[in-house]
């Protein structure tokens, strides 16, 4: 367990993040934004949906939405070395061990079907949304890592109680240990 929750700390003192705090409605860098938009829309030849869609909001609302959609992506926060297009402008740190995803996705089963963590719901909830408001989530994303992590936690305890769960909590060792000392220089 303490694997699990010591990886992507020590991933932030070795490489800290620089907490801008530009939101999304700060739209003095989208010119490349309007401008890939208007291509986009040069490829509609109705005239309407030029005019509906050409205005700010949109702008607004891909951001919001990119963002949204970013932060609630599991490899965001499992799969460090996962080959992937890096479309963000969040640094690629250490996360959790991918093979903890298993206890994460059992924690979520938990604590919906004892119902308990339901405040941590909703305060993941709100981060996600709060800090989707952000142009660079890098840094501030710091906030959601205690909430995954208490899930999982919860999920690698329920699992280790079964017969062979020791099996994935050593191969989730395993891999954590890898990477922290990949990390360190």
């Amino acid at each position: 367990m303490l694997v699990v929750m010591s990886g992507w700390p020590l991933s932030l003192i070795v490489n800290p993040p620089k907490f801008e705090t530009g939101l999304i409605w700060q739209l003095d860098d989208a010119a490349e934004e309007r401008k890939s938009l208007l291509q986009k829309l040069g490829l509609d030849a109705t005239r309407i949906k030029q005019i509906f869609y050409n205005n700010k909001t949109t702008i607004l609302s891909e951001r919001y939405i990119n963002n949204i959609l970013i932060m609630m992506n599991l490899n965001y926060y499992f799969s460090g070395n996962h080959p992937q297009v890096d479309f963000t402008d969040v640094d690629n740190r250490m996360k959790f061990p991918y093979p903890a995803v298993i206890g994460f996705l059992a924690g979520v089963y938990i604590s919906v079907k004892k119902k308990i963590h339901l405040k941590v719901w909703a305060g993941w909830g709100a981060a996600v949304l709060i800090i989707s408001l952000f142009k660079k989530m890098d840094g501030w994303n710091a906030a959601i890592y205690p909430i995954i992590g208490i899930i999982t936690v919860d999920g690698l305890k329920e699992i280790s109680k079964y017969k062979f769960g020791w099996v994935l909590i050593l191969l989730i060792t395993t891999v954590g240990l890898t990477e922290i000392a990949r990390l360190m220089p």
